[in-house]
C-alpha cells in the first residue's frame, strides 16, 4: 500500500506545494479469519515474533495447525488462542501503527474502516486498531440482514465510538446506509437508521454512495450494486435539503465536548474482540446509564484512578470498571486492576478463574487463582456481593443497578411515560461550559414523556435539529442534582436538550407548556439560524 499506492500519490501532491491531500483512507477491512488462508497470518520471522509476544516456542505445537491434538484439547486450544493472538499484535504493530506513523511523517492523516465485526472476524483487538487512526471508522446498513446491521454481539458503531473516546478522537465516522435494496429509501424511512447510529457515538456520516450522474436524461442512472443512492437522479433530491440540514446539525453538535459515560467494560485479551450492543452487556446495564469499552492495551498502560474515577490519557472517565464475564485474564492485567482498586476504583465482575493461552500454563492458572481469592474474599455473587480493598471496592453482580443505588449515582438520563412501551434512547456529550443531550424516539408514535437529566444549576434548552429552532424551556424544575423537564416527541422525533446558562440551584420554570404553536410563517430564531448553513 505505502510503495505502490500512497507514496506516488504523496509525491505527486509535494510536487504542487500545495497541502490539498487530508487524509489517506482504507475501506473495509475484509480479509476474513480463517487460519487456511484469507487471513495474513505467516511469514519466516512468525515463529521468532511468536516467541517474542507469547515466551515460548510454537514448534511442537505445530500440528495444530493441520487440524491435530496437540498434547489435549485444552492446551491445543490455548496454543491457537495464542496463534491468533500473536496476528492479532503483528497486524497492529506490523501494519496499522506504522501506517499511521508514515502518514504523519509526511503530513497527513489516516482514516480507516479498521477490523470490526462485520465480516468474518478478523484476528485483531478492534479498539487498538481503530484508536491507531486519526479518523476511526466503521459502517452500517439499512434495511439489510448483513452481518454489521444485525449482529448485536459485535456493535460495528459501538466498536468504533468506544476507540474513539478511549484514544482520543473527536470524530467517529462511518460508512452510512449501505444497503442492497435500490430506490426504496426516502428521508422518512432513512431517519430512524441514522439515529440509532448517532446514539451508537457517530458523529460524521460518510454516505453510500453518491454516484457520478452524467445524463440527467436517464433516470435513475447508473449505480453501484450496493448503497442507499444520494445523488441528483434519485425521486426526492430536490426535497432532501431538509433531511441534510437535519444530518448535519446533529453532526455539529455531536462533534461538541466529550462523551459522557459511567460504565467502562473491559473486553478482554486477545483477538475478534467487538463491543456489543447495549442489550448484550453483562452485568446488564440499567436504563438511563452508558457506556464505553476498553482493551487490555489501555488497562496495562494508561488508565488510572483519579478521585475514585477510572481515568484514561484521553481525558475520558468513568465511575464504575466492569470484568469480563468469561473469567479469562491474565496475571499482568489482573495485578494491574487489583493496584488500581486498592487506589479507590470501583471493579464489577465475578472472580477470574484462568489465564488465556500457553504462556507459564499451568502456573499462570495457579497465579491467577490465588490473586482473585486475595481479592475477592468471600465475594460469590451470591450470599456476598461485595467487599472493600484497599480504598476501593469489588461487586460480583448480575447487574449494575445495586452499585449504582449503593453509590449513589442516578441515571445520567431517564424518563416516564404514560403509555406503555415507550422507548427512548440518550447520548449526553459535555464541554468546558454546557450539558448536551441527543435524545431520540425509538417508536413510530408520539409521545409526552417526562424526562430527567443529571444537571443541575443551569438552565435547560430545546434544540430542533429538523427545523433549526432553539428556545429556553418554560416548564422545568431542578432540585438534588437532578432537572425534570416534560417534552412532547414526533414519531421517530428527536431533540437535542442543552444546559448552558447558570441560574439557581433548586428553581422551577415558570409556564404552562413546553410546546408553543408555530405556524408556517413563523421567523425561526436562535443561534441555528445563521450558523449551520451545510
Amino acid at each position: 500500500i505505502v510503495e505502490h499506492a500512497a507514496t506516488p500519490v504523496l509525491a505527486d501532491v509535494a510536487a504542487t506545494h500545495t497541502s490539498v491531500l487530508k487524509y489517506l483512507h482504507i475501506d473495509s477491512y475484509e480479509l476474513g479469519a480463517n487460519l487456511r488462508g484469507q487471513q495474513p497470518q505467516w511469514s519466516r520471522a512468525f515463529g521468532e515474533e511468536f516467541k517474542k509476544h507469547r515466551g515460548y516456542d510454537l514448534t511442537p505445537y505445530l500440528p495444530t495447525l493441520a487440524r491435530r491434538i496437540a498434547d489435549s484439547r485444552d492446551v491445543t486450544d490455548r496454543f491457537l488462542f495464542d496463534i491468533r493472538w500473536t496476528i492479532g499484535d503483528l497486524m497492529a504493530e506490523q501494519f496499522w501503527i506504522p501506517f499511521g506513523e508514515l502518514a504523519h511523517q509526511r503530513g497527513v492523516k489516516i482514516e480507516s474502516e479498521t477490523g470490526y465485526g462485520s465480516y468474518p472476524y478478523p484476528h485483531i483487538d478492534s479498539l487498538r486498531c481503530a484508536g491507531n487512526n486519526d479518523l476511526p471508522m466503521g459502517e452500517f446498513w439499512f434495511g439489510t440482514d448483513i452481518m454489521s446491521q444485525l449482529n448485536h454481539w459485535g456493535n460495528v458503531l459501538r466498536t468504533e465510538a468506544s476507540a474513539a473516546h478511549i484514544y482520543g478522537r473527536p470524530v467517529v465516522m462511518a460508512e452510512s446506509f449501505t444497503t442492497w435494496t435500490h430506490w426504496q429509501e426516502y428521508p422518512e424511512s432513512l431517519k430512524p437508521a441514522g439515529d440509532e447510529a448517532f446514539l451508537d457515538g457517530l458523529n460524521r456520516m460518510a454516505f453510500h454512495q453518491y454516484t457520478a450522474q452524467l445524463m440527467l436524461d436517464m433516470k435513475p442512472g447508473w449505480q453501484y450494486g450496493a448503497g442507499t443512492h444520494f445523488d441528483r437522479n434519485i425521486t426526492w433530491w430536490e426535497e432532501a435539503r431538509g433531511y441534510f440540514d437535519y444530518l448535519s446539525r446533529c453532526q455539529f453538535l455531536l462533534q461538541q465536548g466529550q462523551f459522557q459515560a459511567d460504565a467502562l467494560y473491559f473486553y478482554g485479551e486477545g483477538v475478534s474482540k467487538f463491543v456489543p450492543s447495549e442489550e448484550f452487556l453483562r452485568p446488564r446495564l440499567p436504563q438511563g446509564y452508558n457506556f464505553d469499552a476498553v482493551n487490555a492495551d489501555l488497562v496495562l498502560h494508561g488508565l488510572a484512578v483519579n478521585h475514585g474515577r477510572w481515568a484514561l490519557p484521553s481525558g475520558m472517565s468513568y465511575r464504575v470498571l466492569v470484568l469480563p464475564v468469561d473469567g479469562v485474564m491474565s496475571p499482568a492485567v489482573l495485578h494491574r486492576i487489583r493496584e488500581l482498586v486498592e487506589e479507590g476504583g470501583i471493579v464489577a465482575g465475578a472472580k477470574p478463574q484462568r489465564a488465556p493461552g500457553l504462556q507459564s500454563y499451568p502456573h499462570s492458572d495457579e497465579e491467577i487463582k490465588a490473586l482473585a481469592a486475595e481479592m475477592w474474599g468471600k465475594v460469590d455473587g451470591a450470599k456476598t456481593k461485595t467487599r472493600d480493598l484497599g480504598k476501593g471496592r469489588i461487586y460480583s453482580v448480575t447487574s449494575l443497578t445495586e452499585i449504582f443505588a449503593q453509590q449513589n449515582i442516578p441515571p445520567d438520563f431517564d424518563y416516564k411515560a404514560g403509555a406503555k412501551g415507550t422507548a427512548l434512547g440518550f447520548l449526553h456529550r459535555s464541554t468546558d461550559d454546557s450539558e448536551i443531550y441527543f435524545i431520540s424516539n425509538r417508536k413510530d408514535r408520539e409521545e409526552e414523556v417526562e424526562c430527567t437529566f443529571r444537571v443541575t444549576g443551569k438552565r435547560p434548552e430545546l434544540w430542533n435539529a429538523v427545523t433549526g429552532e432553539s428556545r429556553p424551556a418554560i416548564v422545568f424544575k431542578q432540585a438534588d442534582g437532578l432537572t425534570t423537564i416534560p417534552l412532547r416527541f414526533d414519531p421517530y422525533g428527536s431533540m437535542f436538550v442543552i444546559f448552558r446558562e447558570p441560574i439557581g440551584a433548586d428553581v422551577q420554570g415558570e409556564g404552562s407548556t413546553n410546546f408553543p404553536t408555530y405556524s408556517k410563517d413563523t421567523e425561526i430564531q436562535g443561534p441555528w439560524a445563521v450558523s449551520f448553513d451545510p
